[in-house]
């Protein structure tokens, strides 16, 4: 396993792809997949810490390939009022590598409760928008459509799930298996959510993210979502197994540890 990851990382550095999951290129061919996340500063930060916003946005359809940026706002604000310029030089890139614009965003949010959640429609969907407006402008063309769809990843929650009967729990843990997916009963009756297993937790209680759909202008069906949501959680670059919610999210917030990285004097 060690050799494994050593390998992969190697590879990543070397800009190659280490694996893909089938069926996933249908989907990102013509799709800007992009995650954000934020983090603040802790307690025993100095006065004035700001936080920290990270967005990372996929490059090809495989999956395979993210790149990020990231930037600093107000400490404590979870929204983020520029994503504008952080979906920007994605954007741009995206459409520098294949040579067309993309007909779909799908963006994964982490880290925003349900009291949020009107804030991200009101104020992050429409600089999304404002990103394609002002790469058009640059362009000197006029803006293209495109159809955006939006969902909230919750890793923070008491929500469990156990198996039923002996033979579908896993033989190690009595945990449910990897891929267990719930889309009904425990979830909201007016709009689209589900839980999602997609790890194998190594020890305890296995804990299924919960994801929430603020937006859906694709058109994508439920089943669909929660199959693509499932591949994408088995792309993450330096993992061999499926890791435990999508990754353009997780490598969201694996760059806004590196930005706390560099403000740990300030942070510590």
């Amino acid at each position: 396993q060690y050799m494994a990851n050593v390998a992969m990382k190697v590879n990543l550095k070397g800009a190659g792809i280490n694996h893909t999951t089938q069926g996933v290129a249908n989907w990102m061919g013509d799709t800007l997949v992009l995650g954000a996340d934020v983090t603040h500063p802790g307690s025993s930060a100095l006065a004035g810490s700001p936080s920290i916003t990270a967005m990372v946005g996929s490059m090809e359809a495989s999956g395979g390939r993210f790149t990020g940026n990231m930037q600093m706002q107000q400490a404590k604000t979870e929204i983020n009022f520029d994503v504008q310029t952080l979906v920007l030089p994605l954007l741009r890139r995206w459409c520098q590598l294949h040579n067309k614009w993309p007909s779909n965003v799908l963006y994964y949010r982490d880290g925003v409760s349900i009291s949020q959640y009107d804030d991200i429609v009101q104020k992050e969907l429409p600089g999304i928008r404002k990103a394609f407006t002002e790469l058009a402008k640059q362009a000197k063309r006029s803006v293209p459509d495109f159809k955006l769809t939006a969902v909230i990843v919750t890793k923070r929650h008491s929500t469990r799930f156990f198996p039923t009967k002996e033979q579908d729990a896993m033989a190690s843990n009595q945990n449910t298996r990897p891929g267990t997916l719930v889309d009904g009963v425990v979830t909201h009756p007016y709009y689209t959510d589900f839980y999602l297993q997609s790890h194998n937790a190594i020890k305890g209680t296995a804990r299924p993210a919960h994801y929430f759909v603020l937006r859906n202008e694709m058109a994508i069906t439920t089943e669909e979502l929660e199959d693509l949501t499932h591949q994408l959680c088995h792309t993450y670059v330096r993992a061999t197994l499926g890791v435990s919610y999508a990754s353009p999210a997780y490598y969201a917030d694996r760059l806004c540890e590196r930005g706390r990285c560099y403000l740990r004097p300030f942070y510590n």
